[in-house]
């Protein structure tokens, strides 16, 4: 979130999506390749449902500033 404090765009927003992780914006047997080697955290929610959260999120946001 510091990050993201700190990027000087005029329109941003963050999306949070609890119980995902990095990886998993990834294809889904993609993302449990680094899951397993321990280069991410576990998550706690679905491949699926981490993708339809970010997905709503990306076109509430393209509709509203597009």
């Amino acid at each position: 979130k510091d990050y993201f404090e700190q990027l000087e765009a005029p329109v941003k927003e963050l999306i949070v999506i609890n119980g995902g992780n990095h990886v998993q914006y990834m294809d889904r047997e993609m993302a449990e390749v680094p899951v397993r080697l321990g280069i991410d955290n576990p998550p706690t929610i679905d491949t699926d449902s981490q993708h339809q959260q970010s997905k709503a999120g990306f076109l509430r946001w393209l509709n509203q500033h597009l």
